[in-house]
């Protein structure tokens, strides 16, 4: 995916800003996926056009959304379940990407969400998660 030019520039937005420096902490950690969980697709979409090297997952519970991201370079989509909190979420893409092989535990994501979660263009989080914590239980805030 590294042949295609990233676009320079600087953002002006929280969810922009926020995007940008999940793809470039997510390079720094060695994440194996970019992931935004996302209503709209904005944040899949910001950070799409940062063209990062690492794969990215857009989680969202709306399917039409899932439909107009795979039309975002290195975007793959899946729809998920509504979640009330980010934590739930969490424990969502621990589970989608150990049960299909994708990631193992311990593994590093890069996560981007809205807090609270469901309301559209309210990025304002950046998680760098170990994957499996939140479905083990290892790390108290998931118990």
């Amino acid at each position: 995916m590294d042949t295609v030019a990233p676009l320079r520039h600087n953002p002006h937005t929280t969810a922009g800003a926020i995007t940008k420096a999940a793809t470039e902490v997510g390079e720094v950690v060695g994440a194996k996926f970019l992931v935004a969980f996302t209503q709209s697709g904005d944040s899949a979409r910001r950070m799409s056009r940062l063209r990062s090297p690492i794969p990215m997952l857009a989680l969202t519970p709306d399917v039409r959304t899932s439909r107009v991201l795979a039309l975002s370079w290195g975007v793959e989509s899946i729809v998920i379940p509504p979640a009330s909190h980010t934590d739930e979420m969490v424990k969502q893409i621990d589970s989608k990407l150990i049960e299909s092989k994708r990631a193992n535990i311990g593994d590093f994501i890069l996560i981007v969400a809205g807090s609270p979660p469901g309301i559209p263009g309210s990025t304002n989080a950046m998680r760098v998660h170990r994957v499996g914590d939140a479905i083990a239980g290892v790390v108290p805030a998931y118990r």
